[in-house]
């Protein structure tokens, strides 16, 4: 959560899961998206669920298209976690950051 502070801009977004979230929010300093938290949140529970329940990088990409760059997904590794990972295999996807975190860019024009 610190490298988030110390290396992506003010303006930046980070998605990150209910568990995650309070805790990014607080560490970051960042505009924090989550489901059902804080006013960044643009979506319903049903959108969540199927963004979350998705492996599709395509359908991860629409989800985010909604959030202005520089949007980052954080993810703890913890067994109370999940977020399905494969979804950001894709080409609008890069991991920034892998040390008990991972951390992904997301670009909508890719990398």
């Amino acid at each position: 959560m610190e490298w988030l502070k110390e290396n992506t801009g003010e303006n930046a977004y980070v998605l990150a899961t209910t568990n995650d979230a309070p805790w990014v929010l607080g560490w970051s300093d960042r505009r924090v998206i989550a489901p059902g938290l804080f006013e960044w949140d643009l979506y319903e529970k049903e959108e969540w669920d199927a963004f979350f329940s998705t492996d599709d990088p395509e359908t991860a990409k629409q989800f985010l298209e909604r959030y202005d760059d520089p949007l980052y997904i954080y993810y703890s590794v913890n067994e109370d976690n999940y977020l399905g990972l494969e979804k950001f295999e894709g080409k609008y996807f890069q991991i920034v950051y892998n040390n008990g975190a991972i951390i992904y860019q997301y670009r909508e024009g890719g990398f």
